[in-house]
């Protein structure tokens, strides 16, 4: 049986190298740090051409006759859902001048 203090030695780091890549790396965006500003404001401005094109130019191009036509209220459904509005507002008007009884009063 090994020994605990034996199997730690024996595992590799997962990443080896890569705290020593990320060093480099961060040396050189501090070395030239008007170029990687540059660099990264092309980026965004390549992504935001990308969704202006698509939420635009591509957006006018559907055509039309392919949206849904909306949905139409029967009149007889529309009497009914305002006659169930106007009695639940009554209903309403009417709690609001009820008086109760006070039920912590002795």
């Amino acid at each position: 049986m090994k020994n605990t203090a034996d199997s730690k030695k024996d595992k590799k780091p997962l990443f080896r190298g890569v705290n020593k890549k990320l060093g480099k790396l961060t040396l050189r965006v501090v070395e030239r740090p008007l170029l990687y500003s540059f660099v990264i404001f092309l980026i965004v401005l390549v992504i935001g051409g990308i969704l202006f094109y698509q939420y635009v130019f591509l957006a006018q191009k559907k055509r039309t006759d392919q949206l849904t036509p909306p949905a139409l209220l029967e009149e007889v459904t529309y009497q009914k859902i305002l006659q169930a509005w106007q009695e639940q507002e009554r209903k309403f008007n009417e709690a609001d001048t009820k008086s109760y009884q006070n039920p912590f009063e002795e």
